[in-house]
């Protein structure tokens, strides 16, 4: 990963540079794929298993890292007059990338200097802190108890829920609606906080990228 740093301050001397420099990114990122996909699914199977939450959040620090040691490249890229990068992009080497250069040359508006990217790249672990608490509490601290359906006592979970609200009885459903989500309402004062602070941290990164709002920032990626 750390090879990266030595491509910094390459990109606009040629296509092959260009070229070399993406491949890497993209064969360091897509292992880091893996990586990262596995740790978070095996985290999901039990939650309160701190040793596959450390994995999982390890995962996440070292995508961290990636962001910030190629967190140049973006800068560099849109920093190139036109007319040289249209010449790179008729370089035989550089076809399978067009389509993924072109999607980066898009964000030069909302593109900022080396240093700056390298800042958000490094704090994009911080930023991911909300959603890591909203899935501490949904998927292992929220307990939702037991209910007796049909004369057997049924464990109420995210699963479960959704079977027992078409349940035929009024009684049950009333009786899932309520207990379910009166774990929520207990905890509302917890989620609010998180919600908050969630939004704030996508209201600075879009202001942060000049974006006119949140839902542009999200939406524009989608092209």
């Amino acid at each position: 990963m750390e090879g990266m740093f030595l491509l910094q301050g390459k990109l606009a001397g040629s296509a092959k540079e260009l070229e070399q420099c993406i491949r890497k990114y993209l064969e360091i990122s897509r292992a880091l794929e893996k990586v990262y996909t596995y740790a978070s699914l095996m985290s999901t199977t039990d939650f309160t298993n701190s040793e596959l939450v450390g994995r999982s959040d390890q995962a996440t620090g070292l995508y961290a890292r990636f962001k910030t040691a190629s967190s140049f490249i973006t800068p560099e890229l849109v920093s190139l007059d036109s007319a040289t990068l249209e010449s790179y992009l008729t370089d035989s080497n550089l076809a399978p990338y067009r389509r993924f250069i072109r999607d980066i040359v898009r964000f030069k508006p909302h593109t900022l200097s080396q240093t700056e990217e390298q800042l958000l790249a490094r704090a994009s672990e911080v930023f991911s802190g909300p959603g890591q608490i909203f899935t501490a509490l949904n998927d292992a601290d929220f307990t939702f108890g037991k209910m007796e359906v049909d004369g057997k006592q049924v464990v109420l979970s995210h699963g479960s829920f959704t079977l027992l609200l078409r349940h035929t009885s009024q009684l049950v459903r009333k009786q899932a609606f309520e207990q379910y989500y009166g774990v929520f309402d207990g905890h509302r004062h917890t989620l609010a906080a998180t919600l908050g602070a969630s939004i704030k941290k996508n209201v600075f990164v879009a202001r942060a990228r000049h974006f006119a709002s949140c839902r542009q920032s999200a939406l524009f990626p989608d092209d």
